[in-house]
């Protein structure tokens, strides 16, 4: 997102704290999944909480962010450090948006698969840190009622 429109928004994803991943979840053996649990944003509104490494650098790396635009996790992809997210629009690659378990709890269920492999399947709770950006002038006044009974 553009800085000065994240700038601009007056409620904002600005980090994550505490990120929860299901017992149940599979990674592939050839990728290690991380996770940022207390991670601060961009300037940009930027907030990436989790990310599958893998053990070469031939297979891409994912990266789970929040997505401003349309308030759900989105994965993003990457070969040799550049992003590749039209990768998602070919055959065999699939994750690209999270489905929603429990949205009051941020909760969100992942498939990523490339040709021929499952990537990552599992569900995850993200913690996300609120911004607010108050624009309207607060006005703090002392008045004093005292009441002795």
């Amino acid at each position: 997102m553009d800085q000065n429109k994240f700038v601009k928004k007056s409620i904002k994803i600005i980090g994550s704290t505490g990120i929860e991943h299901s017992i149940e979840c599979y990674v592939d053996p050839d990728y290690e999944f991380k996770t940022y649990p207390d991670t601060s944003g961009s300037k940009t509104g930027h907030v990436v909480f989790a990310e599958l490494k893998p053990h070469d650098g031939l297979l891409p790396v994912f990266k789970l962010r929040w997505d401003h635009g349309d308030k759900v996790v989105d994965v993003d992809v990457f070969q040799k450090n550049e992003p590749r997210n039209d990768l998602w629009n070919l055959e065999g690659y699939k994750g690209h948006h999270a489905d929603k378990i429990d949205e009051m709890n941020y909760e969100y269920s992942f498939l990523i698969k490339i040709p021929g492999r499952k990537i990552f399947e599992g569900s995850i709770k993200v913690g996300l840190l609120i911004g607010l950006n108050l624009h309207d002038n607060l006005h703090i006044s002392e008045k004093n009622d005292i009441k002795i009974i």
